[in-house]
């Protein structure tokens, strides 16, 4: 079977190649009136030995090493070279390292001087970054505390790795959740590191989580995520007027400023733009964010003795807050700045509309109805009195029969009975009704005798004694 002659053009480029980056070190020479520059080629990190042999020196040429444009580079390597003699040599000190030299993109440089003319002769080596380091965890363990009611994809915690290799088909790293029983539970996002809720519904246990990291050829570390499930009746909000990502940065510093003001352990649940799977409505002002287009931030906290696991009840943190206002807010300025401001908001439903949207949209409209209810009523009161005037002065003219009355309802005593029919026995206040008063009464426009202390007026009937009434009809005894 004939080759082809292009494989044999690979194999042969494939030999030349890996010859050219183990062949160090390289001959050159030293030109002190024009200067060189050369390209040592690659060769991998972890490599020691000769980098360089400068061979025909002019007899009696000072020859010093300048590291001016790589000085992480003199760490490496080393010059060795006689002035009486004819040829000098670079080495290395230390093996060679992909990861020191990141700010260089992995390349060494050097440059030969020659001290009689300054002139140099500048040097370049590619160093290799090898696979030769694993991811590792910033922490040991990580520590969330998230409530009940949080909703699919609520991020409790950030998981961070970092692989030390230079490049990127080195270095990068993916995370994944490994196998437990809480996998269907909690999910981690790959690239970020974000662990994130898929359903805390119902979750009351607290539950411990695997989380790994691992490069392109499989090199990995683990971190252990304790998720603390509070129930959500224990949990704070308070909403601030910063930008979400100012408060995501300075978390931590929030953290401390509240613990100082409180004087109790503050476990951040979560930092959110939206009200997020904690209902909430009412709001208890104490600085009213009065402007639409501030900017809203929901802090979710819950409060714990220090050193301890007992709780704070959510009643208890909200009364300090606003007891305490001037102090946590001293404390709060102090990460965020003198403007900021902040409200305690407390459990509802979210459908309830915010106080701003109330005062600017129903109150009017309720304002408005009251005062149209109020002239409709006073129009029909209006023509309401006209009408019993006008028949009671038809009543009058017609000589109604003042022993007559239509009810057979009686008042004993104590009535304010108005327009009604029957017969009231003693401290009767009604006006306009029908039917005889025994005494104390002060009835007006009304039908029927009055037996004592009359001052009607305005009636038919007689008056047995004491009657003040005028225009009425009947004897006055």
């Amino acid at each position: 079977m004939r080759t082809s002659p292009y494989v044999w053009i690979v194999i042969l480029s494939a030999w030349w190649f890996t010859d050219f980056i183990h062949s160090l070190p390289v001959e050159t020479t030293i030109d002190c009136t024009t200067g060189t520059t050369v390209s040592l080629g690659e060769v991998d990190e972890k490599y020691a030995g000769d980098i360089d042999s400068i061979i025909s020196i002019p007899s009696g040429t000072e020859l010093t090493p300048d590291f001016t444009q790589c000085p992480q580079c003199e760490q490496f390597l080393e010059f060795v070279y006689v002035v009486s003699i004819t040829n000098a040599t670079v080495k290395t000190k230390t093996p060679l390292d992909a990861e020191a030299l990141t700010e260089t993109g992995g390349i060494l440089s050097y440059s030969i001087t020659c001290a009689s003319t300054g002139v140099t002769n500048g040097r370049i080596v590619r160093i290799r970054d090898l696979n030769d380091n694993a991811p590792i965890f910033e922490k040991a363990e990580y520590i969330a505390n998230i409530a009940g009611t949080l909703s699919e994809g609520e991020v409790v915690v950030q998981v961070k790795a970092v692989d030390a290799d230079a490049s990127p088909i080195n270095n990068r790293i993916t995370y994944s959740l490994l196998a437990t029983e809480s996998s269907a539970t909690f999910a981690v996002e790959p690239s970020s590191g974000q662990v994130y809720v898929v359903s805390a519904a119902g979750q009351i246990e607290n539950v411990s989580l695997q989380v790994m990291a691992s490069d392109p050829h499989g090199l990995n570390d683990t971190t252990t995520v304790k998720v603390m499930i509070w129930e959500s009746r224990d949990v704070v909000v308070i909403s601030l007027n910063q930008k979400i990502g100012t408060v995501q940065n300075k978390s931590l510093e929030m953290k401390e400023a509240l613990e100082r003001a409180l004087g109790w352990s503050v476990n951040i649940i979560s930092v959110s733009s939206s009200r997020g799977g904690l209902a909430l409505s009412r709001t208890i002002e104490i600085h009213t964010l009065q402007r639409k287009n501030t900017p809203r931030t929901y802090v979710s906290f819950i409060a714990t003795e220090i050193n301890g696991t007992n709780v704070i009840p959510k009643e208890t943190v909200q009364t300090k807050l606003l007891d305490d206002e001037e102090n946590v807010l001293a404390e709060m300025q102090q990460v965020f700045g003198p403007s900021l401001r902040y409200e305690v908001v407390d459990d509802g439903s979210l459908s309830t509309p915010n106080i701003p949207i109330i005062l600017e949209t129903v109150i009017p409209v309720i304002f408005i109805v009251s005062a149209i209810s109020i002239w409709c009523v006073h129009k029909k009161c209006q023509s309401n009195t006209k009408k019993q005037h006008s028949d009671m002065h038809l009543s009058n003219i017609g000589g109604v029969d003042t022993t007559d009355y239509t009810g057979d309802t009686s008042d004993l005593a104590g009535d304010t009975d108005s327009m009604r029919e029957g017969p009231n026995l003693a401290g009767d206040t009604d006006s306009m009704r029908e039917g005889p008063n025994l005494a104390g009464d002060t009835d007006s426009m009304r039908e029927g005798p009055n037996l004592a202390g009359d001052t009607d007026s305005m009636r038919e009937g007689p008056n047995l004694a004491g009657d003040t009434d005028s225009m009425r009809e009947g004897p006055n005894f």
